[in-house]
């Protein structure tokens, strides 16, 4: 029995062995015979007529002997990818087009058998990326559009998209299989796409945009947790591995910080933060940054109440934010070094140097600061979403603010338009 063309995908496979059938889909099966491969070579001969075969790929580089019975078995990592036997007319017994043991079935009708081709292929098994990250901050869960839970992007800085490696192909997609594989995370994790709750298992190409995949976890709990495999081009998962994103102990945000808030107050942002209920606090520090969002500084840091069962009012002022978009964010920490921390809020500081400034914006105590590039004087219009004034006014000369009663004003939104210095500026008011 000579092959004439063994279409192997790899030269991992190095022996072929002969195996008695016997009951043809029995294990173990009766040694008869073995041979080397040699340029995708190999060759039995003096077989019994009528006899019924297994040939065995067997995934190795070494020779396993001439043992008694074997049982199917494979180099950890591989595994078959497809096979099929091809004899010459009237002396083939296959299976077909897979063979996911490296076993292909011959009988032999006639005493002399000229031409086998037997096709098989093996692979190495892709790997997925195991993911346990448990010095996550609360903060870094800033989705908060699922009632309850808190989440995060899969294309957020603090985390990733399941993936994988493949040494001999590449990962053609994930799929999700189950969430909180373990009680002791504590974490109660649901699993979004495109905005949509989808149900497990669940998978997702390769290459999909990372911003459409969320993941949120029960708010009063510590992230989020599930289990996934990869899959390859040549279709083999991977084994299955799980995917963390942890806070450590006792870092949730404490519930009584009741808000969180910024203005704009000429030129310089005034941070507010209430509380309800603390218990054991030392200090509030204030952090900014900018857009990156990745280099934080400590602007200040100001003594909190310790303990209290009552509404305390926190503020300060920032009198030399950057300008563009600024973020801010709290840290408390508690008296046994504990720290909390807030969500993040951005602001944006416009160049005043060139720019119509309105002052805090929503309007809420009736007075409106207007700030101009310019100290010439204008006179100004205040102009609803209907295109009707409903105040004029004059902005005085030597001056570039002019501060707006606007107590008799309706709630809603409005524009504001000056001509001073031979320009038109022109800003929207909210009145709250």
């Amino acid at each position: 029995m000579d092959d004439n063309n063994a279409g192997l995908v790899t030269n991992a496979a190095s022996y072929i062995y002969l195996m008695d059938a016997g009951g043809i889909n029995s294990a173990p099966m009766g040694y008869v015979t073995r041979t080397k491969i040699t340029n995708d070579q190999f060759s039995f001969s003096d077989l019994s007529m009528l006899q019924p075969y297994r040939i065995y790929a067997l995934i190795v580089n070494t020779d396993m002997g001439t043992n008694t019975f074997f049982t199917s078995t494979i180099n950890n990592g591989w595994n078959y990818t497809q096979g099929a036997v091809n004899v010459e007319p009237g002396n083939t017994s296959s299976i077909g087009n897979s063979a996911t043991n490296g076993l292909f079935s011959i009988a032999t009708n006639q005493s002399n058998i000229t031409n086998v081709q037997l096709n098989f292929g093996i692979q190495q098994i892709p790997q997925a990326t195991s993911i346990n990250n448990t010095s996550m901050l609360p903060w870094m869960f800033s989705l908060t559009n699922v009632s309850g839970y808190k989440g995060i992007l899969a294309g957020n800085t603090y985390a990733s998209m399941p993936t994988g490696t493949d040494n001999d192909g590449n990962i053609q997609s994930f799929t999700i299989t189950s969430v909180d594989p373990d009680a002791s995370d504590n974490t109660t994790t649901k699993i979004y796409y495109d905005g949509a709750f989808v149900n497990l298992p669940y998978t997702i190409a390769s290459g999909s945009d990372p911003n459409l995949l969320g993941f949120y976890g029960l708010s009063s709990q510590n992230g989020v947790s599930f289990k996934y495999y990869v899959t390859d081009n040549a279709g083999a998962n991977s084994s299955i591995v799980k995917y963390l994103l942890k806070t450590p102990a006792g870092t949730t945000l404490p519930i009584t910080l009741s808000s969180f808030t910024l203005h704009i107050v000429e030129n310089m942002v005034s941070i507010d933060w209430n509380t309800i209920n603390e218990i054991n606090t030392k200090t509030f520090e204030i952090l900014r940054s900018t857009s990156n969002q990745k280099t934080w500084e400590n602007i200040t840091s100001i003594p909190a109440a310790g303990n209290s069962t009552s509404t305390k009012t926190y503020n300060y002022v920032d009198k030399n934010p950057h300008l563009g978009e600024v973020y801010y964010r709290l840290k408390e920490t508690d008296m046994d070094g504990n720290n909390n921390w807030s969500n993040i809020l951005s602001i944006y500081l416009p160049n005043t140097n060139n720019t119509f400034v309105i002052y805090p914006n929503p309007i809420v105590n009736g007075i409106a600061n207007l700030k101009l590039p310019t100290i010439n004087g204008g006179n100004g219009s205040l102009i609803n979403l209907y295109g009707i004034v409903v105040k004029n006014f004059t902005f005085p000369k030597n001056s570039n603010v002019f501060n707006l009663n606007i107590s008799d004003i309706t709630k809603g939104v409005y524009f504001v338009k000056i001509i001073a210095n031979g320009k038109n500026y022109t800003s929207k008011l909210i009145v709250e």
